[in-house]
């Protein structure tokens, strides 16, 4: 039960980053788009 927790809350955290880092990409590629 407990490792299943921390598996959950890890799957969580690596998702959150990635959303974050997609979100940066998204930014840097419009940014160079407009330059």
């Amino acid at each position: 039960m407990h490792a299943l927790y921390i598996s959950l809350y890890h799957c969580t955290i690596v998702q959150y980053l990635v959303l974050i880092y997609s979100k940066h990409i998204n930014m840097l590629t419009q940014i160079h788009m407009c330059i």
